[in-house]
């Protein structure tokens, strides 16, 4: 273990809150240093609060008897190994508290030991002693009865009371207490406080495999004892025992090769009887495709024959919707012209109507002059009429010349196909 820092209040001649810090300057950078001072200036106090808030316990209650009685402020008489007796004299309460690093897991914990009187007065009863056990880093509780906490210390350190006494701490007086133990007690506290534990485990450890080997060592020259060498005759028998076995192995090796090698031979005869069986199941698959295949071969050849007539044949084809267009047309023209004629032939009757009409209104307007705005209006119809005629008359024209030229579209195209059916 390692103690980090103690402090304290209240404590034998201490009065004053105190704290020793050894992680800090300047005990962190000191190998070696002492503490000094005054008869009475607390000095042991200073261990004794260490011991308390470890331990629950105090050097300086050694000395005293068990049955001693010591008197108390309050009237009270308390034993003289109480260790409320370390109390200072009017104080009304007083703590202790050491934070140290186990040796058990390396972690820091503080220990606190604390006492009071009742009604927080001078006089007052004594309390009982409270104790706690906590981690550093989180503060949390870890024991807070007083044998729970030695238990935890003795678990984490390593180390009782007495241990601590006489390895780590040692109070005025006691300086000579490791010497004055027996070897094996001294060489436990020796082993605790150098850490040299590891090495007594490694001793008997040794010791343990040596003793082992050493008894089977015995046992080996024991059965070595029941065995007799073999004579010249024996191992001559041997020898030639061996070599008739070698040659035997090796006939038996050179028979395995050969066997190998017929079973191999086998191996590959089975697999080509397999690889002959699959092409003649192959072959009569691909016969009876070609079979199946026949009627389709003969429509190809069939097909074949006739693909150099397919472009005549297109054209053929061609040529056929091309007259069936133009005869359409020309029907449609036909249809066109007989409608233009049928129409030019009413404008014909309608003019020769209008001119009588014209005639017989002329004379009339010669007789009768107010009729005059109707014969006028009968002129802007004839003149009308005969546009219309003259228009007729062009549509007429127009479809006759469409007529023409679908006949002789016609023509050539029947002489068109009269020539694909003689090619």
């Amino acid at each position: 273990m390692r103690i980090l820092s103690t402090s304290g209040q209240n404590i034998a001649s201490l009065s004053d809150r105190f704290e020793i810090d050894f992680t800090a300057s300047p005990l962190n950078g000191a190998g070696l240093f002492a503490i000094t001072g005054e008869t009475g200036a607390g000095k042991s106090s200073i261990l004794d609060a260490m011991c308390l808030a470890l331990y629950g316990d105090a050097p300086r209650l050694a000395t005293g008897a068990s049955s001693d009685e010591v008197p108390d402020p309050s009237g009270d008489a308390i034993k003289a190994k109480d260790t409320r007796a370390i109390l200072r004299r009017g104080a009304v309460q007083g703590w202790a508290e050491v934070r140290f690093t186990a040796s058990l897991d390396g972690q820091d914990y503080i220990a606190r030991w604390q006492a009071r009187r009742a009604r927080d007065r001078a006089d007052g009863k004594l309390q009982n002693v409270s104790r706690s056990l906590a981690r550093a880093a989180d503060q949390q509780a870890l024991a807070n009865q007083t044998t729970a906490v030695t238990e935890q210390i003795i678990t984490l350190t390593g180390l009782t009371y007495e241990e601590f006494r006489r390895t780590v701490l040692l109070a005025q007086g006691d300086f000579d207490a490791i010497l004055r133990a027996d070897t094996n007690e001294r060489a436990g506290l020796l082993e605790k406080v150098t850490g040299t534990g590891l090495y007594r485990a490694v001793s008997t450890r040794v010791f343990e495999r040596t003793d082992a080997v050493r008894q089977a060592h015995d046992g080996l020259a024991l059965r070595r004892g029941e065995h007799r060498l073999l004579s010249e005759e024996e191992q001559t028998a041997l020898v030639e025992e061996r070599a008739e076995l070698v040659g035997e192995n090796a006939a038996a090796i050179a028979e395995r090769t050969k066997l190998q090698a017929d079973l191999e031979h086998h191996a590959r005869h089975v697999e080509a009887a397999r690889q002959v069986g699959l092409a003649e199941a192959m072959e009569a698959v691909a016969t009876a495709g070609l079979a199946a295949a026949v009627p389709q071969r003969e429509r190809l050849a069939l097909i074949d024959r006739a693909d150099p007539l397919r472009p005549l044949w297109t054209r053929a084809k061609e040529a056929t919707t091309l007259i069936a267009a133009a005869k359409a047309a020309l029907e449609a023209k036909c249809i066109r012209r007989s409608e233009a004629a049928a129409r030019a032939e009413g404008l014909r009757a309608a003019a020769t109507l209008f001119a009588a009409a014209f005639a017989a209104k002329e004379a009339e307007f010669k007789v009768l002059g107010p009729q005059w705005d109707e014969a006028a209006t009968l002129d802007s119809e004839i003149l009308s009429a005969a546009t219309e005629l003259a228009t007729a008359q062009s549509m007429a024209d127009t479809a006759a010349a469409d007529a023409t030229l679908a006949g002789n579209a016609l023509t050539e195209l029947r002489s068109a196909v009269t020539q694909a059916e003689a090619d």
